[in-house]
C-alpha cells in the first residue's frame, strides 16, 4: 500500500503540473489515502475469495468471508471511482472565468467641478 500511495502522489503531482495547477495538500492526501484504500479493498476481496473456496472453512467463517468479499469489493470500487473523478478534475485545463480587460488608450477620467458633484438639498424659491 505504501508503494501505491507513493505512486499515486507522483501521479497526482504530475497531472497537476501538466494542467498548470497547484497541488492542494488536502486533496493530495485524500487521493493517496484513496489509492491505499483501493489496494486494501482488493486485498480483502481476494483474501475473502480464497477463504471462501478453502476446503477447511466452517459455515460461520464462510459467511464472514462472503461479507468481507462484498465489503472489500465495495471499498475498492468506491475508491476507484473517487480516484478517477479526482484525476479528471486535476487533468482538466483551467478555464479563465474572467475575460482579460483590454486597456483603451483614449479612455479618460472626467472629473466634475466641486459645485456640480454635490447636490444641494435646499431649493431657492
Amino acid at each position: 500500500m505504501l508503494i501505491v500511495g507513493g505512486m499515486a502522489a507522483v501521479l497526482y503531482y504530475g497531472c497537476g503540473m501538466y494542467s498548470g495547477r497547484r497541488c492542494e495538500p488536502g486533496k493530495l492526501l485524500i487521493f493517496v489515502g484513496s489509492a491505499a484504500g483501493m489496494v486494501a479493498g482488493v486485498y480483502v476481496f481476494f483474501e475473502a475469495l480464497k477463504a471462501t473456496f478453502s476446503k477447511s472453512a466452517l459455515t460461520f467463517s464462510y459467511q464472514n468471508a462472503v461479507w468481507a468479499g462484498i465489503g472489500g469489493a465495495c471499498v475498492a470500487l468506491f475508491t476507484f471511482d473517487l480516484l478517477v473523478t479526482e484525476l479528471k478534475t486535476i487533468i482538466r485545463k483551467q478555464e479563465s472565468l474572467v475575460k482579460p480587460i483590454i486597456m483603451q488608450q483614449d479612455r479618460q477620467t472626467i472629473q466634475l467641478p466641486d459645485s456640480q458633484s454635490r447636490q444641494s438639498t435646499t431649493h431657492a424659491d
